[in-house]
């Protein structure tokens, strides 16, 4: 049992914005990307890979070409530094990547990147 807890407490969550942040990834309304998986640095600086992002698309607002977005966001996983976000279309075929740095200190606890260009 105490090792459990150990465990438990070593793997915590970053406070809202102070070691790592949810990433939210938008892409166009029209784009072919239909889920992502996303591998980086997590909040305990160890490498990881997150389970594939598809079935919580949710809209992410717009851009300034009037498109809508549609946002998967990595619930219960927290990323800082560089991260790369591989993309894949709705057959699970990989069409691409996108490399970007995700703050550790952030005002928020979720970071929002735009891939306006997919």
């Amino acid at each position: 049992m105490v090792a459990v807890l150990a465990t438990v407490s070593a793997t915590g969550t970053a406070a809202a914005g102070s070691n790592g942040q949810v990433l939210e990834f938008c892409v166009k309304d029209q784009s072919a990307v239909a889920s992502i998986r996303v591998y980086g640095f997590n909040q305990n600086n160890d490498y990881v890979t997150a389970p594939y992002a598809f079935a919580n698309w949710g809209y992410g607002g717009t851009v300034s070409d009037g498109s809508s977005l549609r946002c998967a966001d990595t619930f219960q996983w927290y990323w800082k530094w560089g991260v790369q976000v591989n993309l894949y279309d709705s057959n699970m075929n990989y069409i691409g990547n996108v490399q970007f740095d995700v703050p550790a200190n952030y005002g928020y606890n979720v970071y929002q990147y735009r891939a306006t260009w997919l």
